[in-house]
This record gives structure tokens, C-alpha cells and sequence, in this order.
């Protein structure tokens, strides 16, 4: 599994666990249930076990490099996964909230539901979430009741129009973002 990623806008990927559920329309051909059924990581799908990676070392290697280069990183965190998936087991994600929180030379992306109150605005969280077709823009009201350093869209599959995106942002590859209140001209 890479933890160098060729993805614009992140430094590294990765993933506590793998699996995912089904939810919406965006989710037909997803890229990571594809490889995980190709690799035979891990069963997808509500009920399902998740399958905990071995690469939890990997982000205190690249915050100690980060912080030896006083160089912010950012970490695409779950790329195969859903972090708040009713699936994962609570101790794991007790783990990673720790994680992040011995981390914080690197920038992580996620979203509210159950993050601790302690990580809300934190300023190594990124919050976003997948708007591919109007009848899933309810989810961005919903991204957008948590203070965060940054919120952003992934839209990606795009399925249909999203009219009056209500992100004042920038562009950056198939994404939108903003952070607060600023404009950005690359991630």
C-alpha cells in the first residue's frame, strides 16, 4: 500500500483501516472499493469487518521529518476507508484521534461526526466531504457546522450538476476549498 501519493493536493496517504459502505450514487465504481477487491484487502459493505493496516508507524516518521524541516505535510487519511463508518471499531478510531493528536506537524483530512471536541478547528484538521450530483449537496451544510482551518470538496465523480456551489473558494484539481476566509491559490 503507497504512502507517497501522486494525488495534488496531499503529501502522503494513509489508511488506519480499509472498507467502506455503499451510500450513494458517487460511491458506483469507486477507485478504492475496485482495489481493495482486487488486492483482496478487505470485504466491503454495511455489516462488514474492517481490515486495521499495519502502516500506523508511518505518520510519526513523517511528522518527525516534517517537524526536522519545519515544513508543513499533508496526510490524505482513509483514502479506503470512511473514518466515521459505523463499521469501525471505536477503540480503532480512539487510536487514530491519539495519532493525530502526536502528530501534529502533519495535516489530516476528515469530518465531524464523531471527531472529539478537542480536535474541532484544530489546526492540522481538514474537514471535506464528496459532492458528485445536486441530491448530495445536503452533505455540504453539514461539513460546513464544524470549524475547521479548512473545508473542502471532493467532486469527484462528478454525476451531474451542482449549481450555486456555496463554497466561496478556489479550485484545485477536482476539488474545492477554502480556508477561513482566505483565498488559496494551490493546496
Amino acid at each position: 500500500m503507497a504512502t507517497q501519493t501522486a494525488i495534488e493536493w496531499t503529501d502522503h496517504t494513509f489508511n488506519p483501516w480499509i472498507g467502506c459502505t455503499r451510500v450513494s450514487a458517487e460511491c458506483d465504481n469507486c477507485y478504492a472499493w475496485d482495489l481493495s477487491k482486487f488486492r483482496g484487502w478487505a470485504k466491503w459493505g454495511r455489516g462488514e469487518p474492517r481490515h486495521v493496516t499495519k502502516t500506523w508507524r508511518d505518520p510519526r516518521k513523517w511528522n518527525r521529518q516534517a517537524e526536522q524541516a519545519h515544513v508543513r505535510r499533508r496526510v490524505f487519511c482513509a483514502s479506503l476507508a470512511d473514518v466515521f463508518g459505523a463499521e469501525v471499531a471505536d477503540c480503532e478510531r480512539t487510536k487514530l484521534w491519539d495519532l493525530i493528536h502526536d502528530t501534529p506537524w502533519l495535516d489530516r483530512t476528515s469530518i465531524k461526526r464523531m471527531l472529539p471536541a478537542d480536535l474541532v478547528g484544530a489546526p492540522n484538521i481538514w474537514l471535506g466531504t464528496t459532492v458528485g450530483q445536486q441530491v448530495t449537496t445536503w452533505r455540504i451544510p453539514k461539513l460546513l457546522e464544524t470549524d475547521a482551518v479548512v473545508h473542502f470538496l471532493s467532486i469527484e465523480p462528478l454525476l451531474g450538476p451542482i449549481p450555486n456551489l456555496p463554497l466561496a473558494g478556489d479550485r484545485v484539481g477536482d476539488s474545492w476549498r477554502r480556508e477561513r476566509g482566505r483565498r488559496l491559490l494551490h493546496p
